[in-house]
């Protein structure tokens, strides 16, 4: 079954809540962890039309891969001793541009009414649209451009999605798959959870709500 754009949004609020949703750490994004917890939540209750989506940086000139990606809000890392230099001075002093990173990813969802939407549970408050996705996240160099896949949710790393998954319903299948669940679970079980204060809105909402309803002021008798 698929779900349709109302039970979406009433999916993404309940996986928003979850102690995975807003896990990230400095160095450790924890944007393919989170994509991951989410497919199974979704997946084990039955849910199909599922994907992966993925953002990344083409490699560059020398064939190494780039670090090109702008993301849309600075996120949100705690504050602990690393943080500080030998004089007691803060290394990192909230500069308000992003620094780019090379790969995002997050769970694609395909409702009942063909829209494909990106459970990105970290950046937005409600699910965007994968044009908005792909618009928010844009490249942190002018006049560069990023890449984009969509993959089988299997998939937990980006590296990994060259390779062919086993076939599906084999035992390879589910016993990589449950060795991925547990290595995932151990992973977001350490991290911290750093929530952005103003998570961004997906337009899609917006527009498709209907417009306010206007009262007519009452005629003089």
């Amino acid at each position: 079954m698929r779900p349709t754009d109302q039970e979406a949004l009433e999916l993404f609020a309940e996986l928003r809540e979850m102690s995975f949703a807003h896990k990230s750490e400095r160095g450790i994004p924890g944007c393919d962890l989170r994509a991951h917890k989410a497919w199974e939540v979704l997946a084990e209750r039955g849910y199909e039309g599922l994907a992966k989506v993925w953002r990344y940086s083409l490699p560059e000139a020398d064939g190494k891969p780039g670090k090109n990606i702008r993301a849309p809000i600075e996120p949100v890392f705690p504050i602990g001793p690393d943080d500080y230099d030998e004089t007691g001075q803060p290394k990192y002093t909230g500069d308000p541009e992003p620094n780019p990173f090379n790969i995002h990813a997050d769970l694609l969802v395909t409702t009942t009414s063909g829209r494909k939407l990106v459970f990105d549970t970290y950046f937005y408050d409600a699910p965007p649209d994968l044009e908005q996705w792909l618009e928010d996240f844009e490249p942190f160099e002018p006049g560069t451009e990023l890449g984009y896949k969509i993959t089988e949710p299997d998939y937990v790393y980006f590296h990994e999605t060259d390779q062919p998954l086993p076939p599906s319903g084999t035992f390879r299948r589910l016993w990589r798959n449950t060795m991925d669940s547990i290595s995932v679970n151990f992973e977001l079980k350490l991290m911290q959870s750093n929530p952005i204060e103003h998570p961004l809105s997906a337009r899609w909402v917006f527009e498709s709500a209907p417009a306010p309803k206007v009262e007519q002021d009452a005629e003089p008798p």
